[in-house]
Formats: structure tokens, C-alpha cells, sequence
């Protein structure tokens, strides 16, 4: 039962990481893309609809990751339960960011090729 706290803890966590790095990331792509209307509409459907999801998302999937690693019950497992939780809160953010990036992969980016923008990494696709 001792697991059960903790992956309750561990999905409190990586959701709350998991919705801010995406609302960050997000924010910073669209203003460096040029995208949207203005930084407060944007902001608003960041913060009213992505943040929110991502948190639950983020949160729920890591707590499985963790719940079903830690039940192993060997040595190692508490370790490699926290490192499956970190792997599923980043899965959480990018598939957050590439799918809220550029839905319809047709948006016009007037500043960005691709709608990629420029300090993005190439080995990160989105």
C-alpha cells in the first residue's frame, strides 16, 4: 500500500511540471512562430484548455508509470519507477506541444519555417 502514496505524490508533481512546461513551451513557440491572435488570447486558451489537460494527462500517466513499476517490489524499483514517471511526463509535454503547436499542419507561418521555430532542436520532431 505504501505505493499507492506515493504514485499519488509522483502524479501530483509530473502533472503540475507537465502543464507548465507545456503552457511554457507553447507560449514561446507561438510568439516566436508568430501564431495566434495576441499573446492574451493565446494565453487564455493555454490556460483554460491545455494547461488542464496536460495536467490530468501528464499526472495520471506517470502515476501508472510509477504504481506499476514500484510493484515490483525489488531494490531498484522505487528508482525505476521515478525514472518511468519522468519518461511519461515528457511523452505528456511533447505530445502536448505537437499536438497543440500546429493542429492542421497547414497554419501559416509567416516567421517560422515549417511553423518550427528556429531555436528549436532538429532532433526533437513535433
Amino acid at each position: 500500500m505504501r505505493s499507492c502514496g506515493g504514485a499519488f505524490a509522483a502524479g501530483v508533481v509530473s502533472g503540475i511540471f507537465s502543464a507548465f512546461a507545456a503552457v511554457a513551451l507553447l507560449s514561446r513557440m507561438w510568439a516566436a512562430c508568430d501564431v495566434g491572435i495576441n499573446a492574451s488570447a493565446n494565453a487564455l486558451g493555454l490556460l483554460l484548455f491545455t494547461a488542464p489537460l496536460v495536467m490530468v494527462a501528464g499526472g495520471a500517466s506517470a502515476a501508472l508509470a510509477f504504481w506499476l513499476i514500484v510493484r515490483t517490489g525489488k531494490r531498484w524499483s522505487v528508482a525505476a519507477a521515478c525514472a518511468g514517471a519522468a519518461c511519461a511526463t515528457l511523452i505528456a509535454v511533447w505530445t502536448a506541444v505537437a499536438v497543440e503547436h500546429n493542429p492542421g499542419r497547414d497554419y501559416p507561418a509567416p516567421l517560422c519555417v515549417d511553423n518550427i521555430p528556429p531555436w528549436w532542436p532538429d532532433a526533437i520532431p513535433i
